[in-house]
This record gives C-alpha cells, structure tokens and sequence, in this order.
C-alpha cells in the first residue's frame, strides 16, 4: 500500500492553539506533539477530558468608545467610528471566549432576548462559540464603556443596567440543562443576577453539588456567601465585588487576606481576589499567592477578572500551580493592553514577564 500525504488546512488560530498545546506539554518539535496526540498518548484536558460550562443570566452588548481626547462636559464631544465597538458581553461570556482561544471545550448558556438578543446570539455563532440561549422577553442590556485615553494616563467609566428577572419558562429549561451535566463538567456561574433569582442560583449549585460537577463563583453578588457551602472549586472577586458584598473597604491587604480565609473556611477551595494589578490567590491547602502585574500600559479593565478565570481553567492539566497562575495572569495583562479580550498569541508574549510569590 503506498503512502499517501494528508493535506489538513488550518487556520491561524488552529495553528497558535496547537503551537500552545506542544509548548504546555513540552514536546520540542511540534511533529513528535502530533503525533504522539494522535496516538492518544497524550492523557490531559486538551483532549476532551473535561469541558467548561458558563452560565450568564445577564449578558450584555458592550458599547465601547475610546476617546484620545481631554473631554468636555455640555458640549458634543465627538469621536471616529474607528474609535467604538460593540461586543458581546458578560463574566461567563468573557471566560468562554478565552477558554476558546485555548481550545478548551466550551458550552455557553445565557438570558437573552429582544433585538438585541438576537445580534447577541448571532454574534456568539460568528465567533464560533457553542451556546443554548433561553428566551428573554426583555431585550438584552447595553452597557456603556467610556475609556478616556490620554498620553500618561487612563481612566474607564462604565454605565451598566441592572439584572432582568428570568422568567418561569426560562428557570425551567435552565434546570433541565443543568440537570444533564455529568461529572467531568465544570461550570462557572458568573456575573450578576436579580435578587429574584437567587433560589434558582441555590438549586443550580445544588445540583451540581450534589452530582459532582465542579463549581466556579465569578459573581457580582452578596448571595455568594451563601453558596459556599457547596465547596466551589474557585471562587473570583474583584475588589469592587468584595467591597459590595461584605459592604464594607478593604484598604489594607491583611483586611483581604483575612477574607479570604474567612471564604476559605466557609467552603470555597480556591479563591482569587483582584485588587486592580494586584492578585492574591489561596488555595485549598491555605498556600497564599501574590503576584503584581507591573509595566504594562493600562488601555481597559473590562474582563481582566474573566481572562483569568478563562485561563485559569484552560490550564489545569499543568504540575504546578505557580504555572497555570503565571497563564492566567499572562491572560490578565494581555487583556488590559488589548481593546477587547486578548489573543492567545497576546496571552503567551506576557508568559515569561509574570512572576508569581508566596507569601
């Protein structure tokens, strides 16, 4: 039987996801990694062993305007249309984006409705990601993000609409979905909801809990504390986050160290809080991290918190932790000098830069 030349094609970003696969399990030529991953030799997450499932109750479109300008109040303070864009949004749609760029197995569930529902929708199938929506009623949110650019320094003002309560038909079909997860599932419940939902945020973790399917709290709200108790796997809050749900400042950084012991001992296994460029991360074993992201130009905060949860759960199969953190905040940096989420090719240019301490 001769041999005959398989012709694959690929695209650009097949070929950065694969240079990132040789790279993380460190084979020194990418043939030996191609072959040795057909062969099925290679025994890790990229392979299908587990898959990501985000759930956003409250996605948004992002209208984003930077301004390169000094602004002006009462006047028309105008802007090219190079200068805006518009983006699909939302803390799990952020982390389903990044995990994609990674080429982790994802499945994106949102709320969403109305006209823009529909661009919403039609926009996650253009950039390739896998989702179920459940119908709103209401049209899906846009937020507006102001970025004021200036030659030393930067300032971001962001206009966001409050939660939508999900509708009976909705909380329905969600449980249903959530009833089908198996157990080599991770699901990352993330952003903000209506206080109207929290029974059905409580019966979700339930669920899961009760099945084996790891847990990940990327949330903007004070029912967090009360879902702890079903032992999340990580647990993410910006400062911002923490400061709304224990209603209090959080200046010194004993204040959150102390914290996140007190989330640790209340359930949650590991937890990251963000302090801008400051990231303390605990792990269930009670080792504290720090790492502070230096010398970088700051151009948007928007979804620094997500790219590191994406990242984070992107690189599981890693040995060391101090590795998969230096990804997930490589993925961080690459997202504030990007104006949107970052690029893998972005993400690995910040690898070698970050650097990661006990403390």
């Amino acid at each position: 039987m001769s041999k005959k030349q398989l012709n694959i094609r690929l695209t650009d970003r097949q070929k950065s996801q694969i240079k990132y696969f040789q790279e993380i399990n460190r084979y020194e030529t990418l043939t030996k990694y191609i072959i040795d991953a057909s062969l099925n030799k290679i025994k890790n997450i990229h392979n299908g062993g587990f898959r990501v499932v985000t759930l956003t109750l409250n996605p948004s479109i992002d209208y984003v305007v930077n301004i390169n300008k000094e602004f002006e109040k009462d006047i028309p303070n105008r802007f090219l249309p190079s200068d805006r864009d518009f983006m699909v949004a939302g803390k799990g749609i952020n982390e389903a984006i990044v995990l994609n760029k990674f080429g982790i197995n994802t499945l994106v569930l949102h709320y969403s409705g109305g006209f823009t529902g529909d661009w919403f929708k039609n926009h996650l199938d253009k950039i390739g990601l896998n989702h179920i929506q459940f119908k709103s009623q209401l049209s899906t949110r846009i937020n507006l993000k102001l970025n004021l650019l200036e030659k030393d320094s930067f300032e971001s003002y962001i206009l966001n609409e409050e939660a939508p309560v999900v509708n009976a038909i909705a909380v329905e079909k969600i449980l249903k979905e959530i009833q089908l997860l198996q157990q080599n599932v991770i699901l990352s419940i993330s952003g903000s909801f209506s206080n109207e939902n929290e029974q059905l945020i409580d019966e979700i973790a339930a669920e899961c809990f009760k099945k084996n399917v790891q847990l990940v709290f990327n949330l903007s709200h004070k029912y967090l504390l009360k879902l702890l108790k079903y032992q999340p796997y990580l647990v993410k809050i910006s400062l911002y986050d923490l400061k709304t749900i224990f209603e209090k400042d959080f200046k010194k950084e004993k204040e959150i160290i102390d914290i996140m012991y007190q989330l640790s001992n209340s359930g949650a296994r590991n937890i990251c809080i963000q302090k801008n460029n400051t990231f303390y991360f605990l792990t269930e074993k009670k080792t504290l991290y720090k790492s502070v992201i230096k010398n970088i130009k700051v151009i948007n905060h928007n979804g620094t918190g997500s790219s590191f949860v994406g990242a984070f759960l992107a690189n599981l199969n890693l040995n060391s932790l101090e590795e998969q953190l230096q990804w997930a905040l490589a993925a961080v940096a690459a997202t504030m000098t990007s104006s949107g989420i970052a690029d893998l090719s972005d993400i690995k240019r910040f690898y070698d830069s970050i650097k990661v301490h006990k403390i």
